[in-house]
Protein backbone atom coordinates (compact mmCIF):
# COMPACT_ATOMS: atom_id res chain seq x y z
CA UNK A 1 0.00 0.00 0.00
CA UNK A 2 3.00 2.45 0.88
CA UNK A 3 4.70 1.85 -2.69
CA UNK A 4 1.18 2.39 -4.00
CA UNK A 5 0.40 5.65 -2.83
CA UNK A 6 3.97 6.71 -3.26
CA UNK A 7 3.89 5.06 -7.03
CA UNK A 8 0.74 6.81 -8.16
CA UNK A 9 0.33 9.40 -5.58
CA UNK A 10 3.35 11.43 -4.72
CA UNK A 11 5.77 10.00 -8.06
CA UNK A 12 3.89 11.72 -10.86
CA UNK A 13 3.18 15.03 -8.22
CA UNK A 14 7.18 14.81 -8.88
CA UNK A 15 7.68 14.48 -12.21
CA UNK A 16 5.67 17.44 -13.00
CA UNK A 17 7.15 19.57 -11.05
CA UNK A 18 10.92 17.92 -12.20
CA UNK A 19 9.11 18.81 -15.64
CA UNK A 20 8.99 22.32 -14.74
CA UNK A 21 4.84 21.88 -14.42
CA UNK A 22 4.92 21.12 -18.40
CA UNK A 23 1.74 19.06 -19.44
CA UNK A 24 3.48 18.71 -23.02
CA UNK A 25 6.95 17.48 -21.49
CA UNK A 26 4.73 15.05 -18.65
CA UNK A 27 2.68 13.50 -21.76
CA UNK A 28 5.98 13.19 -23.62
CA UNK A 29 7.94 11.18 -20.93
CA UNK A 30 4.66 9.01 -19.54
CA UNK A 31 4.01 7.77 -23.50
CA UNK A 32 7.69 7.00 -23.79
CA UNK A 33 7.52 5.11 -20.83
CA UNK A 34 4.82 2.95 -21.34
CA UNK A 35 6.03 2.12 -25.14
CA UNK A 36 9.11 1.19 -23.51
CA UNK A 37 6.68 -0.85 -20.75
CA UNK A 38 5.06 -2.31 -23.28
CA UNK A 39 7.55 -3.79 -25.34
CA UNK A 40 9.66 -4.93 -22.00
CA UNK A 41 6.99 -6.87 -20.57
CA UNK A 42 6.86 -8.64 -23.87
CA UNK A 43 10.68 -9.96 -23.71
CA UNK A 44 11.57 -9.88 -20.06
CA UNK A 45 9.09 -12.31 -17.98
CA UNK A 46 11.23 -12.40 -15.17
CA UNK A 47 13.24 -10.34 -13.14
CA UNK A 48 17.01 -10.16 -13.00
CA UNK A 49 17.28 -10.11 -9.19
CA UNK A 50 14.49 -12.94 -8.69
CA UNK A 51 16.97 -15.33 -8.42
CA UNK A 52 18.45 -14.08 -4.87
CA UNK A 53 15.80 -12.76 -2.43
CA UNK A 54 18.60 -10.64 -0.75
CA UNK A 55 19.55 -8.90 -4.40
CA UNK A 56 15.83 -8.29 -4.90
CA UNK A 57 14.82 -6.71 -1.83
CA UNK A 58 17.92 -4.44 -2.08
CA UNK A 59 17.15 -3.87 -6.28
CA UNK A 60 13.13 -2.95 -5.16
CA UNK A 61 14.22 -0.02 -2.52
CA UNK A 62 17.27 0.99 -5.05
CA UNK A 63 14.21 1.89 -7.13
CA UNK A 64 12.99 4.44 -4.69
CA UNK A 65 16.60 5.65 -4.08
CA UNK A 66 16.95 6.27 -7.84
CA UNK A 67 13.65 8.32 -8.07
CA UNK A 68 15.26 10.64 -5.35
CA UNK A 69 18.19 11.53 -7.88
CA UNK A 70 15.95 12.34 -10.90
CA UNK A 71 16.02 15.82 -12.47
CA UNK A 72 15.93 15.96 -15.84
CA UNK A 73 13.23 14.33 -18.16
CA UNK A 74 15.65 11.78 -19.35
CA UNK A 75 16.48 10.23 -15.71
CA UNK A 76 12.55 9.92 -15.17
CA UNK A 77 12.58 7.61 -18.40
CA UNK A 78 15.58 5.79 -16.84
CA UNK A 79 13.58 5.52 -13.36
CA UNK A 80 10.78 4.22 -14.44
CA UNK A 81 12.46 1.38 -17.09
CA UNK A 82 14.43 0.89 -14.15
CA UNK A 83 11.81 -0.10 -12.37
CA UNK A 84 10.10 -2.15 -14.73
CA UNK A 85 13.53 -4.39 -15.25
CA UNK A 86 13.53 -4.77 -11.97
CA UNK A 87 10.19 -6.22 -11.05
CA UNK A 88 8.65 -6.71 -14.41
CA UNK A 89 5.45 -8.70 -12.69
CA UNK A 90 5.57 -4.95 -11.06
CA UNK A 91 4.38 -6.26 -7.37
CA UNK A 92 3.51 -2.73 -6.61
CA UNK A 93 0.20 -3.11 -7.70
CA UNK A 94 -0.70 -6.51 -7.42
CA UNK A 95 -4.15 -6.25 -5.76
CA UNK A 96 -5.73 -9.56 -7.12
CA UNK A 97 -8.84 -11.11 -5.39
CA UNK A 98 -8.61 -14.82 -4.93
CA UNK A 99 -10.08 -16.92 -7.24
CA UNK A 100 -10.83 -13.97 -10.17
CA UNK A 101 -13.57 -12.42 -7.58
CA UNK A 102 -15.59 -15.71 -7.50
CA UNK A 103 -15.46 -15.03 -3.50
CA UNK A 104 -13.43 -13.28 -0.76
CA UNK A 105 -11.94 -15.21 1.75
CA UNK A 106 -9.68 -13.61 4.87
CA UNK A 107 -6.42 -13.51 3.05
CA UNK A 108 -7.41 -10.86 0.28
CA UNK A 109 -9.84 -9.18 2.91
CA UNK A 110 -6.75 -8.69 5.39
CA UNK A 111 -4.13 -8.00 2.58
CA UNK A 112 -6.48 -5.26 0.76
CA UNK A 113 -6.92 -3.79 4.65
CA UNK A 114 -3.40 -3.50 4.97
CA UNK A 115 -2.76 -2.28 1.84
CA UNK A 116 -5.80 0.49 1.88
CA UNK A 117 -3.46 1.41 5.55
CA UNK A 118 -0.45 1.47 3.78
CA UNK A 119 -2.13 3.98 1.05
CA UNK A 120 -3.39 6.29 4.02
CA UNK A 121 -0.27 6.37 5.99
CA UNK A 122 1.59 7.20 3.40
CA UNK A 123 -1.06 10.04 2.42
CA UNK A 124 -1.00 11.53 5.79
CA UNK A 125 2.84 11.59 6.40
CA UNK A 126 3.24 12.97 2.68
CA UNK A 127 0.33 15.83 3.44
CA UNK A 128 1.90 16.45 6.75
CA UNK A 129 5.25 16.94 5.16
CA UNK A 130 4.15 19.35 2.48
CA UNK A 131 2.61 21.13 6.05
CA UNK A 132 5.71 21.42 8.14
CA UNK A 133 8.25 21.42 5.79
CA UNK A 134 8.83 22.05 1.88
CA UNK A 135 7.41 19.80 -1.03
CA UNK A 136 10.88 18.68 -2.05
CA UNK A 137 11.89 17.68 1.58
CA UNK A 138 8.48 16.06 1.63
CA UNK A 139 9.06 13.89 -1.41
CA UNK A 140 12.13 12.81 0.11
CA UNK A 141 10.74 11.29 2.95
CA UNK A 142 7.82 9.85 0.89
CA UNK A 143 10.36 7.93 -1.05
CA UNK A 144 12.96 6.60 2.03
CA UNK A 145 9.58 4.98 3.72
CA UNK A 146 8.46 3.71 0.55
CA UNK A 147 11.94 1.93 -0.27
CA UNK A 148 12.06 0.68 3.16
CA UNK A 149 8.60 -0.61 2.77
CA UNK A 150 9.90 -1.94 -0.70
CA UNK A 151 12.74 -3.92 1.18
CA UNK A 152 10.26 -5.42 3.72
CA UNK A 153 7.88 -6.21 1.51
CA UNK A 154 10.27 -8.26 -0.16
CA UNK A 155 11.05 -10.10 2.60
CA UNK A 156 7.83 -10.91 3.33
CA UNK A 157 6.88 -12.19 0.04
CA UNK A 158 10.11 -14.24 0.11
CA UNK A 159 9.06 -15.38 3.41
CA UNK A 160 5.96 -17.11 2.40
Amino acid sequence: GIEASALHLVWPFAVHFILGQSYLWLGFVLAFTMLFSALMRAYLPVSFFSFSPALHRIAMGSTWVLRLMVATPAGILFANWYTLIVSPQHEVGSDEPAENATFIDEFSTLKEMASAAGRLLLSLITALGVIAMDVPSAVIVSFLIAALAAMYSGRLTRAQ
